[in-house]
């Protein structure tokens, strides 16, 4: 809190003392994108990501879990969309498919001439059925994500 403030409304990270850098000025937001989306900060030399910096900022504690992005965005660190949750908790709230994912939808790949739906709870995979078309494939995932996955925030 020496080296750095929090505004929990906007999710910034301000610099309150000047940092290595030629953008490591007092007053202006401190951190940098992450190559996978998120906010990366350095304090005293060592890289932290904002959303567990954040976190500790503002409990005093560091967290055991995971900290989740309840929007899905993880550039958005609004005390408001962060919480601590297991592995499986945050990975229920996932938005979005794996980038080699060729259907282009969550919970849905090729299958023969039609798309599958398929969801894993607890580690055990349910089969959805297969559909005609990748959306119809994907509403089947949403309404089963709905009733299964308890972390998500659809």
């Amino acid at each position: 809190k020496e080296l750095l403030h929090y505004d929990p409304s906007t999710g910034v990270f301000t610099r309150l003392a000047f940092g290595r850098g030629p953008k490591a000025l007092i007053g202006k937001p401190a951190g940098n994108a992450h190559c996978r989306g998120y906010r990366e900060l350095q304090v005293d030399g060592r890289a932290y990501l904002a959303h567990r910096l954040a976190w500790f900022y503002m409990t005093g504690l560091w967290p055991k879990e995971e900290i989740d992005h309840l929007n899905g965005s993880r550039s958005d660190n609004r005390w408001s969309n962060l919480r601590e949750a297991t592995k499986a908790l945050n990975m229920q709230n996932r938005k979005g498919p794996d980038r080699d994912n060729k259907s282009g939808f969550l919970g849905v790949s090729k299958h023969g001439s039609g798309f599958r739906a398929q969801i894993a709870v607890d580690g055990k995979v349910y089969r959805l059925g297969t559909h005609r078309s990748p959306e119809a494939a994907h509403q089947a995932y949403l309404d089963a994500k709905r009733k299964l996955h308890d972390g998500n925030t659809l």
